[in-house]
This record gives C-alpha cells, sequence and structure tokens, in this order.
C-alpha cells in the first residue's frame, strides 16, 4: 500500500493534481488494495485509471486519457485495457464525461476571454445533431464564438490547441456558416 502513495504522490506532481484528487485518488486505492484488485497490476498505470476515472466523473477536473498517457509515457490503448478491467473488478460505474466542461479548459489555453467561453459553451450545447468528435465540436464551436464576437482567433490556433486536425474543423466550419452566420 505504501508504494502506491509513493508512486501516487510521483504521478500526482507529473500531472499537476490537486490535494482534492489525490485524496480521491487515495481512497480509491485503498478501496482496490482491500478487494485485492491491486495484486499483480502496475502501480502507475492503475493509479493513472483512477485519475482517468475521476477526471470522468467530476466536471471541475478534466483530463483525457490522452494527456494522461503523454506525460507519463504509457501507451494509450493499455491505459484504457486497464481501466475497463478495473471498471469492471471494482464494480465502479462510469458516468459519460460532460465534454462542455472542457470548453472553459481550452478556453483558458486560447487565452480567450469569459463571455467567449460561454458563448461557445451555449453553441456547443447546440451541436446534438453534428456527427462530429466532441473535441471536434469544442474547437468548432470556441471558432464560431470567437467570430460571432469578432475575436481574433484562426482555425489553425484553435485546432492546434485543442488537439485535432485542422482540416476536420475547417470541413466542418465551411458546413455551418448559413446555421450561425459566419462569412
Amino acid at each position: 500500500m505504501k508504494e502506491f502513495i509513493f508512486e501516487l504522490e510521483r504521478v500526482a506532481s507529473l500531472l499537476e493534481l490537486n490535494e482534492r484528487i489525490k485524496r480521491e485518488v487515495s481512497f480509491l486505492i485503498w478501496k482496490a488494495f482491500k478487494n485485492g484488485i491491486t495484486k499483480g497490476r502496475e502501480r502507475e498505470r492503475t493509479i493513472a485509471c483512477l485519475i482517468y476515472y475521476i477526471s470522468k466523473r467530476d466536471p471541475k477536473f478534466s483530463i483525457s486519457i490522452k494527456e494522461i498517457s503523454e506525460k507519463l509515457g504509457i501507451e494509450k490503448f493499455s491505459l484504457l485495457r486497464t481501466y475497463r478491467k478495473i471498471m469492471r473488478k471494482m464494480k465502479l460505474k462510469g458516468n459519460k464525461c460532460d465534454f462542455s466542461s472542457l470548453i472553459y479548459k481550452y478556453g483558458n489555453l486560447l487565452e480567450l476571454p469569459p463571455f467567449i467561453v460561454s458563448n461557445a459553451e451555449k453553441i456547443y450545447t447546440s451541436f446534438n445533431n453534428v456527427n462530429a468528435a466532441p473535441l471536434t465540436k469544442i474547437a468548432i464551436s470556441l471558432f464560431i464564438a470567437c467570430q460571432k464576437k469578432g475575436f481574433k482567433k484562426s482555425i489553425w490556433e484553435i485546432a492546434e490547441k485543442c488537439n485535432v486536425s485542422k482540416t476536420t474543423v475547417r470541413k466542418f466550419v465551411k458546413k455551418l456558416p448559413s446555421v450561425f452566420c459566419i462569412s
């Protein structure tokens, strides 16, 4: 158990986690340890999966599996496989992530004013019938909000910060000008 706590401190510093998240993860580690789920599992991967589980439940804390895998140097599919096993063995229910909370994260990365980010969130909620990945929808909604308010951010800049293809964002923006009055 002590090894898991030391590993949690190391991973928390790499992922820049706050104390509240560390407490939640340590409680889940204790629960997994008590049920014998941690035996034979790699500590770093187990902790990363529990952090991802918390990020899916908590709208104030959002980190993607891609970000975790890049910062820790663990293969993404290996993390997802371990995540599914831990969820099943611990009988945890994974809530679907509310991607609209990520709009604020990417809005901060792009240094956008709060009124543009809140406008982007309203635009994002109107994308229910658009067939696109959530991060693509976030990039599109941020771009449209910037265009509507006259804020200068390019598609390329927004797509790069949101980790989506510039071509995909441009393609969807071309489809939507009549709906959102973009010139």
